[in-house]
């Protein structure tokens, strides 16, 4: 649901789950780790993230038939998003989002953390 790219020194995250516009429960969370890894990589100097198909992200669209949206609203007052956005505004190197189009909810509120915005 999160493909990695490594060319030169770039690392590349996309969010890869068009059929529901990428937004799945959970997707948040392997970007975060797809980002930990990133950061461990030394011969990466910039992150590039960008989603595949029409958009960026749509966080929990409503054609995704496994969203939950109880379980969902209970884990994001725990703090579930928080850890997602904390490794946006914590990564070393910097990072760029790649709006292949348009992004709503928490992946509106990501992009605004990253170093820099390109519409591509």
């Amino acid at each position: 649901m999160v493909e990695t790219g490594v060319g030169g020194c770039v690392v590349t995250l996309s969010f890869n789950r068009p059929a529901v516009f990428n937004g799945t429960p959970g997707i948040e969370m392997l970007m975060t780790s797809e980002m930990r890894v990133a950061v461990d990589d030394n011969d990466a100097r910039v992150c590039i993230v960008t989603g595949r198909g029409p958009v960026y992200q749509v966080a929990e669209h409503r054609s995704n038939r496994e969203f939950d949206p109880v379980t969902r609203r209970h884990a994001a007052a725990r703090g579930y998003l928080q850890h997602y956005f904390d490794a946006f505004i914590s990564f070393p190197k910097p990072v760029i989002a790649a709006l292949n189009g348009s992004a709503y909810g928490g992946s509106a509120t990501s992009i605004s953390h990253c170093d820099s915005v390109v519409a591509v």
